[in-house]
């Protein structure tokens, strides 16, 4: 935040001032959704394709995302391959990268706004019509991905495995088996539908210039139109079995993650509770006492890492601590600074375009009684996950 705070305050300075339009959504008639926003003097225009779906289900088993992100990445577009698509978008000037999580898959592409229109077109090459058939293929890319899916790290292995207890979005799931080249083109041609994407554009570029560039690109994009995948809420996935704890023993320090389970809440809780969560963290615990050093939350609202603060601390008054921290009192002044904080951090990253491609959960502000009793359910012991990193290591 203050970093895009300096950008912006530099800017002004130099005579130049950001201008930000309002933030046109509009759906293509293929049933693609569109967010658009024009920042004058950026200097820069970013892209961000989202292919989401709900993970876990028969056209979409637990781990479909993962193999996506394994596969894609390898391959080149467009008819070339993966050499000459990257020689491509060097050409042009072009950054890109596809990140994956629970549930979606992602393309982000940057370019200066003189190569916005060249950019748009190859995001669409790139996440649109990879080339299955040049270079390496599919099969022995997934065969690799498979024998090489084991984690180097006992550490990172452990808060994966924390991570996706919790069901953080940002982390995408391990399948249980491989799957064979028939069954992984099926899962490509049921997600790769513009229904099922979104797609968020964000710099310097005239509106009307880059509304044409969209439609040229992504127009011709066919999909299954259909009201109900557009509008209905997905189905609820089914309970995991509950981490009562994670003990792993590692490093010089202790520490310990604390996640919540969200299954408990509505979607609309959820998307109120994630939003505000980490704010009212920040406004309610103390950056360290006689127990923790230091502590950080979710930016997703999902989970709480803490360090001990004593090297002598057991790990049962440590975790003690950090739920007793967690049992917060929530009051109308408390809450109204966290969503003043939040407003603020918004308000900032809209001037800064890698920023501005995040969606933010659009909703009324709630009651103090209305998210007291959400964090009560949510923060009751028997609802929470703990992983612990002790200092005692063997």
């Amino acid at each position: 935040m203050i970093k895009s705070v300096f950008a912006a305050s530099l800017t002004l300075l130099c005579g130049f001032p950001l201008v930000a339009q309002e933030i046109q959504s509009y759906e293509l008639s293929n049933g693609l959704e569109v967010r658009a926003r024009c920042l004058v003097n950026t200097g820069i225009v970013s892209a961000r394709l989202v292919l989401s779906w709900t993970e876990g289900t028969e056209s979409a088993p637990e781990g479909t995302a993962w193999m996506l992100s394994r596969v894609l990445p390898e391959l080149g577009s467009n008819g070339m391959d993966r050499a000459a698509f990257q020689s491509r978008k060097d050409q042009a000037g072009a950054l890109s990268r596809i990140d994956a999580g629970d549930g979606w898959i992602a393309w982000t592409f940057d370019a200066v706004p003189a190569n916005a229109d060249v950019m748009i077109q190859l995001l669409a090459d790139e996440a649109l019509r990879p080339a299955w058939t040049k270079s390496e293929t599919p099969p022995e890319i997934m065969t690799r991905a498979w024998e090489n899916r084991f984690f180097d790290d006992e550490r990172f292995e452990a808060i994966y495995a924390f991570r996706t207890a919790v069901r953080d979005p940002q982390i995408s799931r391990l399948p249980d088996a491989p799957i064979n080249m028939e069954r992984f083109f099926a899962l490509w041609a049921n997600l790769r539908r513009p229904e099922k994407a979104a797609l968020s554009i964000v710099g310097d570029i005239e509106s009307l210039a880059l509304r044409r560039s969209i439609h040229q690109h992504f127009g011709p994009w066919d999909g299954v139109r259909s009201e109900a995948t557009k509008k209905a809420n997905p189905a609820k996935p089914t309970k995991p079995e509950w981490p009562r704890r994670i003990a792993h023993r590692c490093g010089d320090n202790h520490e310990i993650w604390i996640g919540w389970n969200l299954d408990i809440l509505s979607p609309a809780e959820t998307t109120i509770f994630t939003a505000l969560i980490p704010w009212i963290l920040r406004s309610a615990l103390p950056a360290s006492d006689e127990v923790i050093s230091g502590w950080e939350s979710d930016p997703g609202g999902r989970w709480l890492r803490a360090a001990g603060g004593q090297l002598d601390l057991s790990r049962e008054k440590l975790e003690s601590h950090l739920k007793s921290l967690l049992n917060l009192s929530i009051t109308q002044g408390l809450l109204e600074k966290a969503i003043a904080a939040r407003d603020e951090y918004i308000r900032a990253k809209a001037l800064h375009p890698h920023l501005a491609l995040e969606q933010d959960a659009r909703f009324s502000p709630p009651e103090s009684d209305v998210i007291k009793q959400m964090i009560e359910k949510c923060m009751t012991p028997d609802n929470l996950a703990v992983l612990f990193f002790d200092s005692n290591s063997e």
